[in-house]
């Protein structure tokens, strides 16, 4: 059974408004929150294009969506100037926060969850055989929001993805970054 989808109209209400948002956030913050929950749902990122040169041409890396679990962040990251360019995987788009952690201290580990901070969960093996880490970001009151293959869109959904029977997360998040642009 997979997780449960969270109504984006409808998770949360009223007073949750008040203590979802810092009272100091830079402007970009509520831009940038606006961008990651009008993106539930959307087909935006489910196709991109290349010709990797392999002799094959032009085809869809992505999949259809099955694939999109870095480009969707990176889509969102992007245009906020939070990272440096669009990524179809989970190493380069870490390895472009990496740098600029690095380079100019906009990004930094952090050790609980923020709104909108970005999460990086464990590797698994799906059906496929094929091992892959996930990348979204958090939400708030234990969700977050990442591309997911089977909807092959963006959804709301426990940042963990539940718990099994010994209340253990089923899906772990291994490290969690906020970027400091996100503060001004």
């Amino acid at each position: 059974m997979g997780p449960r989808i969270i109504d984006p109209d409808r998770w949360m209400t009223g007073d949750d408004w008040v203590t979802f948002f810092p009272q100091k956030s830079a402007p970009i913050f509520y831009a940038y929150i606006e961008a990651l929950f009008s993106s539930v749902g959307s087909k935006e990122y489910r196709n991109l294009y290349l010709d990797i040169g392999d002799g094959r041409g032009m085809r869809d890396i992505l999949e259809d969506g099955n694939l999109s679990c870095a480009y969707f962040p990176s889509s969102i990251l992007l245009p906020f100037k939070l990272i440096n360019k669009k990524h179809a995987t989970v190493s380069g788009m870490l390895n472009d926060m990496l740098f600029d952690m690095w380079r100019k201290g906009s990004w930094e580990r952090i050790k609980e969850p923020r709104v909108g901070s970005v999460l990086v969960w464990e590797k698994m093996t799906h059906a496929s055989g094929n091992t892959h880490a996930h990348i979204g970001f958090y939400a708030a009151h234990h969700t977050a929001l990442s591309h997911r293959s089977e909807w092959r869109t963006p959804i709301l959904h426990h940042w963990t993805f539940g718990v099994d029977e010994r209340v253990r997360p089923i899906r772990k998040v291994e490290r969690i970054y906020w970027n400091k642009k996100l503060d001004h």
